[in-house]
């Protein structure tokens, strides 16, 4: 008996949910999963600084050296105060964007 209030109650609770995250997806286009990098201000400062320096004509790996040595946080670092490096494949999915 048990089993089948708890299978109803989590069908409902499922429900919910789904209707939740359609409302948001309707309204702000994306409700799950981590946040692009370039949400916050700080963020958008490194897009600028890593889309000038792909003006000026250097690589994407270039890119990422120059941040590294500036010690430019990256996304984890910002959010979670971990110590990351910046990859190619990092600048190379900010630039796709």
């Amino acid at each position: 008996m048990l089993a089948a209030i708890s299978q109803w109650e989590k069908s409902c609770i499922v429900q919910k949910l789904r209707a939740s995250r359609v409302r948001i997806r309707k309204t702000k286009g994306k409700c799950e999963g981590r946040k692009p990098f370039g949400e916050s201000t700080e963020e958008s400062a490194v897009i600028k600084r890593i889309q000038t320096l792909r003006i000026e004509g250097k690589t994407i790996k270039a890119i990422a050296d120059c941040l590294n040595a500036e010690n430019v946080p990256t996304q984890a670092k910002v959010r979670a105060g971990t110590v990351a490096k910046w990859h190619p494949t990092m600048i190379s999915r900010i630039l796709n964007r």
